[in-house]
């Protein structure tokens, strides 16, 4: 049951991958492979590997760049939250012995509220980081489906599957593997985006 989640997850996400990035483009993408040149062939597909999409698609590049960026800063205030607690804990370590019960049940249950309030502000800074990146990866997603509806429609496809060498998908024949011309065409429309942007 688990396979077929992933089966269709993967063709959720190819679809939707095809739909978003050829959009702005009238040129038709030449076949590389004769498997995908003759189509008169019965059922149609071809496939994406998603560790080539990964590694060479700039965008999903930048996009990593950025969650790292963030994420980094994060990590470093949680860590100077923690060195500023430690002090202060340090501190009330040396003078409780002078301190009062009251005193000290005071300094405590300061000490407490702020370690609470650090820990809620990791919390939340770990959520808005999940928001950001499922953002992203919302953007991503639009941005490759309309590259890989286009080339359903140019290449005639009936199914285009998102290959993971871990995946549900055992084998995948080379002549049907369209990873190449998807990363160009991602790559030249992320391009003109950022020249639009500028």
């Amino acid at each position: 049951m688990k396979n077929i989640g992933t089966i269709l997850g993967a063709l959720a996400l190819v679809g939707v991958i095809y739909i978003g990035f050829f959009k702005d483009s009238g040129k038709t993408v030449p076949a590389k492979s004769s498997a995908l040149a003759n189509k008169d062939k019965g059922v149609r597909l071809a496939y994406v590997r998603s560790d080539s999409l990964q590694k060479q698609y700039k965008y999903f590049q930048d996009l990593s760049e950025e969650l790292q960026i963030q994420e980094a800063k994060i990590q470093q205030e949680v860590e100077r939250r923690q060195r500023d607690f430690q002090i202060e804990v340090g501190i009330y370590q040396e003078s409780a012995a002078k301190m009062s019960d009251a005193q000290r049940q005071q300094s405590e249950a300061d000490l407490m509220r702020v370690q609470q309030q650090h820990e809620t502000w990791a919390r939340e800074q770990s959520d808005v980081l999940m928001v950001r990146q499922q953002e992203l990866q919302e953007k991503m997603k639009s941005d490759m489906d309309s590259v890989l509806v286009k080339m359903k429609d140019e290449l005639a496809l009936d199914f285009i599957l998102l290959y993971d060498e871990n995946g549900a998908l055992i084998f995948a024949n080379p002549e049907y593997d369209i990873t190449e011309t998807v990363v160009e065409k991602l790559n030249e429309n992320y391009g003109k985006k950022k020249t639009e942007e500028k």
